[in-house]
């Protein structure tokens, strides 16, 4: 069972009080949440009362310790975390954005269906020759900086493989997502 304060503050010389707090959680927390993992951390340090390190440090140390983990996972298990998503491409358009939070791009596909798509050729700091004839079973994207570039006249959609980012962990109750064991790794 899950406990919830609510705090409320005494000035001891008006006697005045404030309202109460927001609910806070006490007890109960997943052993892989933040607040558990953050704990800890404190604990093996030596500061379970983050007297020297601040929570929101140690918060942050988590947070990269899974993205750690999490890309030495993706060169352990190639398909870990491995994902999908579609755009479709528009007539007279050639720039298109990344999708949000990625670790690592993969590859992308152009086609009207992912089972008669052709895997686009990467070509980097390069740009694209409008002169140029371009196949539709050839595709050829430009990446730089946020944006990539399809051949102009390429329809269909583009199938973006990608290796994701775990969720971010900003408050308490967040868990890392990690196969189990993990939160030894990240403690240490």
């Amino acid at each position: 069972n899950d406990t919830w304060y609510k705090i409320k503050y005494k000035n001891s010389v008006t006697t005045a009080t404030s309202d109460f707090s927001d609910a806070i959680q006490g007890v109960g927390y997943d052993d892989n949440s933040l607040r558990a993992l953050t704990n800890e951390v404190l604990l093996e340090f030596g500061d379970p009362y983050s007297e020297e390190v601040t929570r929101k440090q140690v918060a942050s140390l988590v947070n990269s310790a899974v993205r750690v983990i999490t890309t030495r996972l993706i060169k352990a298990i190639p398909d870990y975390r491995k994902t999908t998503t579609t755009q479709a491409l528009v007539a007279d358009t050639t720039e298109y954005s990344y999708p949000t939070r990625f670790l690592k791009f993969d590859s992308i596909y152009i086609g009207t269906s992912l089972s008669n798509a052709y895997k686009a050729k990467i070509k980097t700091g390069e740009t694209f020759d409008p002169t140029s004839t371009y196949s539709e079973l050839e595709p050829v994207i430009t990446m730089r900086d946020t944006v990539w570039e399809v051949n102009p006249g390429i329809t269909g959609n583009a199938y973006i493989y990608y290796w994701d980012y775990p969720k971010r962990m900003d408050t308490d109750t967040d868990t890392h997502g990690l196969p189990y064991g993990a939160e030894d790794c990240i403690v240490t």
